[in-house]
Formats: C-alpha cells, sequence, structure tokens
C-alpha cells in the first residue's frame, strides 16, 4: 500500500512537471514566433533550434545541480510545446487584424494632422518576433477629397496604446 502511494505521488509529480514544461515552451514560442517575411522559415528554423537547445540546457543544468531525474521527461514536454505551438500557429496565421478602436484612434490622429480626409484604409500588419512586447506599425492608406491619388502614412502604437505617426 506504502509503495502504490509513493509511485502515485510520483506519477503526479512528473505530470504536473511535465504539463507545465509543456505551457512554458508553448507559450515561450508563442511570444516569440517570427514575423511573416521572406526570412521567417530561416527565422523560425534558428528559433526552433535556439529554444529547443534553451530547454536541453536549462534541464540538463537542473538535472545535475537539483539532482532530480525526470528533468528529461520535462525537456520533452518543453519541446512538444514548442513544437506543438509551431504546428498550430503557423506563419501564415501570424496577422493581425485593425480592431475597430485601433481604426478609430488613427482616423482621429489623422484628422487632426491632415484636412481634407475622404476615407482611410488600415492594412493588416504582419506580427513581429515578441509582438507582445514591441509597438506595433500600422500601414494607413490615406484618400483626399483634392485628387483621386492616396498616400501612404505609417502609425506607431506604443504599448500603453497611444498613437503617433512614425517615420
Amino acid at each position: 500500500m506504502d509503495e502504490e502511494i509513493k509511485i502515485s505521488k510520483i506519477i503526479l509529480k512528473v505530470a504536473w512537471q511535465g504539463a507545465l514544461s509543456f505551457f512554458i515552451g508553448a507559450g515561450l514560442f508563442y511570444l516569440a514566433a517570427p514575423h511573416l517575411t521572406e526570412h521567417g522559415i530561416i527565422i523560425e528554423g534558428i528559433l526552433l533550434t535556439f529554444l529547443v537547445s534553451l530547454g536541453f540546457i536549462i534541464v540538463t543544468a537542473l538535472k545535475f545541480i537539483l539532482k532530480n531525474k525526470i528533468t528529461f521527461v520535462c525537456f520533452v514536454a518543453f519541446s512538444a510545446g514548442v513544437i506543438t505551438t509551431q504546428y498550430y500557429y503557423p506563419v501564415r496565421d501570424r496577422v493581425e487584424e485593425p480592431s475597430a478602436i485601433v481604426e478609430q484612434e488613427i482616423r482621429e490622429l489623422l484628422q487632426q494632422e491632415y484636412t481634407n480626409i475622404k476615407s482611410i484604409e488600415v492594412s493588416t500588419r504582419a506580427k513581429r518576433s515578441f509582438d507582445l512586447l514591441r509597438p506595433k506599425i500600422w500601414v494607413v492608406t490615406i484618400y483626399t477629397n483634392d485628387d483621386s491619388y492616396y498616400q501612404k502614412v505609417y502609425v506607431k502604437q506604443g504599448l500603453l496604446g497611444d498613437f503617433s505617426l512614425a517615420n
């Protein structure tokens, strides 16, 4: 009976640490997922190799420091989290549509800077690596009443939600 409880505790510990490692690997890749460019495939391969290597180094260090025998399970779960996120979050899906609030804020900013705006069009933008932690650049096409031509403007959205014209 005592042996069964000990085995149950080990299985619970392995499952808990494995699940945590899986979600850490998945979250890290989601955060660091490269953007959609012509270099995205190359960068993604390098990033995957780096993240799996980082996981291996951390797990190996923990194994020697903590004398923990189940860290290999954590490494496998970490790698599985990275690879699963890469599979279910492919490069072609790493784009962001402008929300209604973003379009409204950009419209208000541009009406202060430019006169005689007929309409604006905010383009879909590709997400960049560590996109959650970076300012966002929106490409805006301005159509005016004066002529049939248009002008492209870059608007920077700061981390705190403030908008400004980018050069």
